[in-house]
């Protein structure tokens, strides 16, 4: 029998492997063992803890004001070990929905009336390519049926704006589908209450002036602030009621039209 084959056996042997580490365990010969493993240097490819703290700085903080960043990891690190994460001695365990919550209730928490809204595109108009592009879209149809061509340039610069913003710019801020939701719905409730006011002021010979009165005031007034900026601009909004205005399917449970309804007399 080869020197391999004689290893292979005694290796795959229960018995003989057990007693070969009973023998290297035993309690006289551990002071011994652990003065040889002290001779041994482990090196890892891994980043140490410092660097993989830059790397947490650099990777995991966007949408968090830069002189608050060490204290959102801090803090974020601070829950991860906290004693209701780690006290049960069977796990260590936090789901991906909690650890998603906290991440958002800090990121408001350092965020609280501090972000300043993405200036980028904010004062770019549609070029002619685009408004052409855009001319028949649903939302650009609903101010035709008003006969207000002269806002047209500025409803369809305010879309492409917001929409660029909101791919281009807050997606760094870690803001769920469920702040848009919610701004959007506020947005839309402000519309309604006013829709239905200046249709229940209006008459059938002036249809269409009021009309184009009511689209100033809906689009011409402050915009709420949107989560934790505290500059949300008008485009911003209004971007986002010509989104609404864009969707006339039936999942859209937020439709805005500007030509008014003669409700008064009736």
């Amino acid at each position: 029998m080869s020197k391999a084959e004689k290893l292979q056996t005694s290796i795959s042997d229960p018995s003989k492997t057990e007693r070969l580490l009973t023998s290297v365990l035993e309690p006289l010969k551990t002071e011994r063992l652990s003065e040889i493993l002290n001779k041994f240097i482990i090196l890892s490819s891994q980043e140490n803890d410092e660097e993989l703290y830059k790397i947490l700085l650099q990777s995991k903080t966007h949408g968090i004001p830069s002189e608050k960043k060490i204290d959102y990891i801090n803090s974020l690190m601070g829950y991860i070990i906290s004693p209701p994460i780690t006290s049960d001695t069977n796990k260590w365990e936090i789901t991906y929905q909690d650890f998603k919550t906290k991440t958002e209730s800090l990121h408001a928490d350092y965020n609280s009336k501090t972000i300043i809204f993405p200036a980028t595109y904010r004062s770019q108009m549609a070029t002619e390519m685009e408004e052409k592009q855009y001319s028949e879209y649903t939302f650009v149809r609903k101010i035709n049926e008003i006969n207000y061509k002269e806002v047209k340039s500025n409803a369809i610069s305010d879309l492409i704006y917001t929409r660029k913003i909101l791919l281009e710019e807050l997606s760094g801020y870690q803001i769920s589908k469920i702040h848009y939701d919610n701004y959007e719905k506020e947005i839309h409730d402000t519309y309604i209450s006013k829709y239905r006011t200046a249709s229940l002021r209006t008459e059938h010979t002036k249809l269409i002036r009021d009309s184009k009165i009511f689209y100033n005031n809906v689009t011409g007034e402050d915009a709420l602030a949107f989560r934790n900026f505290h500059d949300t601009p008008k485009r911003f909004r209004n971007g986002l009621l010509h989104q609404m205005a864009d969707d006339d399917s039936e999942s859209n449970p937020r439709k805005i039209i500007w030509k008014l309804k003669v409700e008064g007399n009736e």
